[in-house]
């Protein structure tokens, strides 16, 4: 018989992050931006600041005092992270200035209307399934705070190079940058 693997993620598609960015209102989509394309988790992406998101060019920079574990680390920026991220460059203070359970209806809703399925973590097993799939396992291990084994035995062989580049080229529409 043919093993199943019940470890493999659920994780959303390209086209569900597309429908998400672009169904988002200006407050919630710094925070799917940075979930599903700088691999970041819910939790650090409700506590980062914009000082921190833009303190390196090219990077995202997690500091030890909100990553899992205490274990800062760079997240490399793709060219869609950056363009989705632009139109905040001279924000200041928190990504997220409310609070996590509103965070988490403010996604629900906003899922719901663009009729997308509850994935826990969808976004950022997303990210390391599509980052994994492009970059392998050493970079992703790095940029996701994570244990190469971990990443090896739960995100490789789940998608495709095609299907990782239409990840990490969800790009804004003009009107959605105004």
């Amino acid at each position: 018989k043919a093993k199943i693997d019940e470890l493999d993620p659920e994780f959303y598609r390209p086209g569900d992050l597309k429908k998400l960015l672009n169904g988002a209102d200006e407050e919630i989509r710094p925070v799917i931006a940075l979930c599903g394309l700088a691999g970041m988790r819910t939790a650090e992406a409700l506590k980062i600041s914009w000082e921190e998101v833009f303190k390196r060019a090219d990077y995202v920079s997690i500091e030890a005092r909100i990553a899992k574990g205490d274990n800062k680390r760079l997240v490399k920026c793709c060219n869609a992270l950056k363009a989705w991220l632009e139109p905040y460059r001279s924000r200041k203070g928190k990504v997220w200035g409310l609070s996590e359970k509103h965070y988490h209806g403010c996604f629900n809703a906003l899922r719901k209307k663009q009729k997308i399925d509850s994935i826990k973590n969808g976004l950022r097993h997303a990210w390391a399934t599509y980052h994994f799939a492009l970059w392998g396992e050493e970079s992703t291990a790095q940029q996701a705070g994570h244990d190469k084994n971990i990443l090896h035995g739960h995100y490789k062989g789940l998608a495709t190079d095609k299907e990782a580049r239409a990840w990490f080229e969800v790009m804004p529409r003009s009107k959605d940058l105004e």
